[in-house]
C-alpha cells in the first residue's frame, strides 16, 4: 500500500480530482478532466450536431453518478428486433452495453454488454430534447 495509496485516500476525502487536483465530483475527475475523458471515449463531437453534443458534454460533467450519463450510440450500433407502437417506438440490442460503474482500476467504464434498449425515433432536435426533459429520462434512447 504505501504513501501513493495514503495520497489517493486524502485525495478522495478532499474530493480533489485524481488527475489535476482540482474540486471534484463523480468518479473523483474534475469536470475539465471529465471532459478530457468524453473526446477520449466518444470523439470530439460523436453525433455531429452541435446542439447534441453540447448537451452530452454538459451531462456527462453534471453527472453524479452512472446512472445519470447519456450516451450518444450511433444507430450502426443496434440491431433492431422489433418495432412497436405506430412504428414510433422500437426494441434494439446494444452489444457495447450500458455503463454500469467506472472501474478505477482500468479506467474504464464496466457495462452490461447484449442489453436490450427501446428507442424513439423524433422528428427534430426540438422533439428530442423535449421528450427527453419531460417524458423519459433513462427509459428511452432516441434516434434522429
Amino acid at each position: 500500500m504505501g504513501e501513493n495509496t495514503n495520497s489517493t485516500t486524502s485525495l478522495i476525502k478532499q474530493q480533489l480530482c485524481l488527475i489535476c487536483r482540482y474540486k471534484s465530483n463523480f468518479f473523483n475527475w474534475c469536470n475539465k478532466c471529465k471532459l478530457k475523458h468524453f473526446e477520449l471515449s466518444y470523439g470530439e463531437f460523436p453525433s455531429g450536431e452541435n446542439e447534441i453534443d453540447k448537451f452530452l458534454k454538459d451531462n456527462y460533467c453534471e453527472s453524479q453518478s452512472e446512472e445519470e450519463i447519456i450516451e450518444w450510440i450511433p444507430y450502426d450500433k443496434l440491431k433492431v428486433i422489433a418495432n412497436a407502437i405506430n412504428n414510433d417506438l422500437d426494441v434494439a440490442t446494444y452489444s457495447v452495453g450500458y455503463i454500469l460503474f467506472w472501474d478505477k482500476y482500468m479506467y474504464n467504464w464496466n457495462r452490461k454488454k447484449d442489453c436490450t434498449l427501446t428507442i424513439k425515433r423524433v422528428e427534430s432536435l426540438d422533439d428530442l430534447f423535449t421528450n427527453y426533459k419531460h417524458n423519459y429520462k433513462h427509459e428511452v434512447s432516441f434516434f434522429l
